[in-house]
């Protein structure tokens, strides 16, 4: 089953000790959030109602339509791709699978390195040189074409490769291509999303036009922007220093645990991150754990101060949200509730709900002024175990 935003709602739930893939029933489940109280939540943040009159850019939106919402979609089509078949012509989106052959003006054989074949052409990435891929939309299964192109006058760099620059930039070429086969997509349209969704007894969401499908992911645009606008609003001022160790204690744990599966200390695998020494890393995992609890305070702030109508939508929405979660992390509903405690399964449903609250009472507009908050000295962790250069993943 295809999810509607592949990227956002996930992240938004797996914040500071809410996520479900570190919790079982054999552990008892404790969030340490739902103990602080409002004061002691307000006292750690600045601007901290400014998600009350939160703001999102048009220009955002419109970029998440276009990014997210329309790589979710093209992920959702090739699903059910089909294969290329007689008489069916290649579109925009398509895959081709291409025999090819090139030569330059001037030339009567095929420049090294200008023939072959691929199976894996996607009509419009801009694989190719410009008019490639345009040339071979329209064609049919085992059409000969011929494409007379020019190459870029930037094609090859001039100072790295002066000889292939010379023998390509700017210079015309016909190439050879033979279509074949390939997958073409579907039309993305109502009678596909009912097929999709509606009529796939699979399928946990039920739209039957674009436009209800369209309107979810926009629905979850909006959650995931008002969120990070409330974010950016915010400053942290201070962190509940036993939630940062904890914080940081699960992140390097979880490094160590992989490390350990692939036989790595854990300075060797960290340098495959990009930490040079077990500082660095450290350094890392004290910022990351901070912007995790950051994000922490910031939905129990918004929780505690709307708990009613919060929790009203729980019932609703758990089924929704739990399904989604459920298709993140590769575990069935099932499964979810075979092994996670009910408070935690809750607490998981509250978190994502707080950033959908946030989406839907936030306004749009293109002219976006958040309050600037005052140098402040930002606590880090006082004390965290920092691993040494030798000690393995294990211990």
């Amino acid at each position: 089953m295809k999810r509607i935003i592949a990227v956002g709602m996930a992240l938004l739930m797996m914040v500071g000790a809410l996520s479900l893939t570190s919790c079982n029933k054999e552990e008892p489940y404790s969030n340490p959030y739902s103990a602080l109280t409002l004061e002691e939540i307000a006292a750690c943040l600045e601007f901290a109602d400014s998600y009350k009159g939160i703001a999102i850019k048009q220009s955002d939106i419109d970029d998440a339509m276009e990014n997210d919402y329309e790589s979710t979609k093209k992920s959702l089509l090739s699903g059910y791709a089909e294969d290329l078949k007689e008489g069916v012509k290649l579109k925009d989106g398509d895959t081709a699978s291409i025999e090819y052959s090139g030569i330059l003006e001037g030339e009567t054989e095929p420049f090294e390195g200008g023939t072959g074949s691929t199976d894996k052409l996607v009509l419009g990435s801009g694989t190719m040189i410009e008019g490639f891929e345009e040339g071979i939309v329209g064609a049919t299964l085992n059409e000969k074409l011929t494409l007379n192109l020019t190459f870029p006058k930037d094609y090859k760099d001039a100072k790295k490769y002066p000889e292939e620059a010379k023998k390509f930039n700017g210079k015309k070429v016909t190439f050879t291509v033979t279509v074949k086969g390939g997958k073409v997509l579907p039309v993305f349209n109502d009678e596909f999303i009912k097929k999709a969704f509606k009529d796939n007894e699979d399928s946990f969401y039920k739209y039957e036009t674009v436009a209800e499908y369209e309107a979810a992911a926009v629905k979850q645009i909006y959650a995931n922007l008002a969120f990070a606008a409330y974010k950016n609003a915010t400053k942290a001022t201070k962190f509940p220093q036993e939630l940062l160790e904890k914080e940081y204690d699960s992140l390097v744990k979880q490094y160590k645990t992989t490390a350990n599966a692939y036989g790595y200390t854990l300075e060797a695998f960290i340098s495959i991150y990009g930490y040079k020494t077990v500082e660095d890393f450290s350094k890392a995992m004290t910022s990351q754990a901070a912007a995790s609890v950051k994000n922490s305070l910031l939905l129990y702030y918004v929780y505690n101060t709307n708990k009613s109508e919060i929790d009203g939508m729980v019932e609703a929405n758990k089924d929704r949200i739990l399904y989604d979660y459920s298709e993140s992390v590769g575990l069935s509903v099932e499964e979810i509730y075979e092994e996670v405690e009910e408070q935690a399964i809750n607490d998981l449903v509250i978190n994502a709900l707080i950033s959908e609250f946030l989406g839907a009472q936030c306004t749009v507009t293109d002219d976006v002024v958040t309050p600037t908050p005052t140098p402040t000295v930002t606590e880090t962790p006082a004390a965290t175990v920092t691993p040494t250069a030798t000690e393995t993943a294990a211990e």
